[in-house]
């Protein structure tokens, strides 16, 4: 079988992770995504002859946050991370 080159995680996936990372056992959460906005003029010419304004969004971060209640994109921390 063949190196795998590639691997991708659902939000969820990447929220379960986190969970067990910081070691949590209690409490629902979700996941945030912190962005960067930055405007900028691009072309495709060297010249620069049709540059057009453009928007740019970076990704600067992830973090994850406890909610009061169940939602319908919330993880349970009891139930991907028990305690042993």
């Amino acid at each position: 079988m063949a190196d795998a080159t590639r691997f991708e995680f659902t939000n969820k996936d990447i929220l379960e992770l986190m969970i067990k990372k910081q070691d949590l056992h209690k409490g629902h959460w979700v996941l945030q995504a912190k962005f960067n906005f930055a405007a900028m003029n691009i072309s495709s010419q060297n010249d620069g002859s049709d540059a057009t304004p453009a928007g740019v969004v970076g990704l600067a971060g992830l973090a994850i946050e406890l909610v009061p209640e169940p939602l319908s994109f919330s993880v349970n921390a009891a139930e991907v991370n028990p305690e042993k």
